[in-house]
């Protein structure tokens, strides 16, 4: 393979790659895959990376041929490489779905759950809670007794687990300490009366804005606080769909 190829292999998986970084950062997509504190760290690295494509293009395949990169570059690796990259200028990111929920389990356990809300939730009131406060409170007090009668308003999106019964979901968001790899799934378990929502269908990661009061209610073989359904508003997927 010449030199000459190797090169501009080289440069286009450089300068593919930092484009992808700014496509997605333009398109505010960013925060689908990093906790949003580390954009401005994800964009610097690209901004590194298309330098460095720059300064490769403008070598000769003379030159490129001393570079410690010329004899890292093989035709099907690079191949491999640039398929990925092009297939994200194409295909436009999503959030992580209940797919991902439901494989890697739906945390339900709240005593096993730290949001950065957890210190103050209960300072709030529980009218004014949103998904996050709730995992919050629930995380420092999990004993449904203590929670009966609240009124509940939270925002995420349906999945379904078989420990639920027929009549139940989980309003489910997902928790990021990093970036969608180290991602877990948050669930609040969700009760409501099919006479009340006669031929509702509440469909895996539609986006739910939902009204409800705090009970009691069997998860597996345990008792967990879930929310008694009252109300409900089908929403759009949120620019920023994870807590933190």
């Amino acid at each position: 393979m010449s030199y000459f190829l190797k090169k501009y292999l080289a440069v286009a998986i450089l300068l593919g790659f930092g484009g992808m970084i700014f496509w997605f950062f333009f398109q505010n997509k960013l925060i689908f895959f990093v906790y949003p504190k580390y954009v401005p760290l994800v964009v610097s690295s690209g901004v590194l990376v298309l330098l460095l494509g720059i300064y490769l293009l403008f070598q000769s395949s003379q030159q490129f041929a001393k570079n410690i990169l010329a004899d890292h570059f093989r035709p099907t690796i690079s191949i491999l490489i640039l398929i990925p990259i092009f297939l994200g200028f194409l295909i436009s990111p999503r959030p992580l779905s209940s797919q991902t929920a439901e494989q890697r389990g739906i945390n339900s356990d709240f005593a096993l759950v730290t949001t950065a809300k957890t210190q103050n939730s209960f300072s709030i009131n529980p009218e004014n809670r949103d998904f996050q406060g709730w995992v919050a409170a629930l995380s420092l007090d999990p004993e449904p007794a203590h929670h009966l009668g609240n009124k509940a308003h939270v925002f995420g999106f349906v999945s379904w687990d078989p420990n639920l019964s027929e009549n139940s979901f989980y309003i489910t968001r997902f928790q990021i300490s990093c970036c969608a790899a180290d991602a877990r799934p948050v669930g609040i378990p969700v009760v409501f009366d099919p006479k009340k929502f006669p031929g509702v269908e509440f469909a895996r990661d539609s986006w739910l804005d939902i009204h409800g009061i705090l009970q009691e209610g069997l998860v597996g073989e345990g008792r967990k606080p879930v929310i008694g359904l009252e109300s409900f508003t089908k929403m759009a997927t949120p620019q920023d769909p994870y807590i933190y």
